[in-house]
């Protein structure tokens, strides 16, 4: 089965917040449309749009997504249809949604993992937090990732978008906050990092 990886056509964040009203748990948007909620502004165009689910969620999609086309991403970047009878363990948790056969991708859906009431950074389990820190609200209501985990992510191979996303998001950050992200940023990416001295709190 051939696919085209870059024929999208996202859902804004209205729709998908329409689209998972019913969802019974916790969800969230993530990604550059998550930062840009997050401020508040558009800052840029976005080629899809990111959501979080936790793992042990994930059969709760299919009764949201009726209807739709669900592809799983096996590593390193290979998309095969899902089907409700297969639990996704790790390393899998990266999902692709289309609403028809050939048409364009309209979600992108991420399983975040947890042990207990805490929340499992994906590259490294020894960084982790309070499930209820992990999402905030933007203005409008909509569920967001908490914009530090976003940044701690994007800081992995850093292409434009990721460099203009950190710009725009660091004057928001409270202390505390760049505090955390400067050490978790050192820890799994070293200490020669770009983006840790612009987090240095005077």
């Amino acid at each position: 089965m051939e696919f085209d990886y870059t024929y999208w056509e996202p859902f804004s964040p209205a729709e998908v917040a329409q689209l998972f009203s019913d969802f019974p748990t916790s969800w969230c948007i993530a990604g550059g449309w998550g930062l840009d909620l997050f401020i508040g502004n558009i800052s840029r165009e976005h080629a899809d749009i990111d959501l979080v689910v936790f793992r042990k969620d994930q059969h709760l999609l299919f009764d949201v997504l009726r209807g739709f086309e669900i592809f799983v991403v096996d590593p390193p970047g290979t998309l095969r249809p899902w089907s409700i009878v297969e639990y996704l363990s790790p390393p899998l948790y990266n999902i692709w949604v289309r609403t028809e056969s050939q048409g364009p991708w309209k979600i992108q859906v991420m399983l975040q993992d947890q042990h207990k009431q805490e929340w499992l950074f994906r590259r490294d389990h020894s960084i982790s937090g309070a499930v209820g820190d992990m999402i905030i609200q933007s203005e409008n209501g909509i569920p967001l990732l908490h914009p530090i985990i976003q940044l701690l992510y994007k800081a992995k191979d850093i292409r434009r978008k990721d460099q203009h996303d950190f710009q725009k998001v660091l004057p928001y950050l409270q202390a505390e906050q760049k505090i955390w992200l400067r050490e978790k940023i050192g820890q799994v990416y070293g200490q020669e990092h770009d983006w840790l001295p612009q987090l240095l709190v005077t």
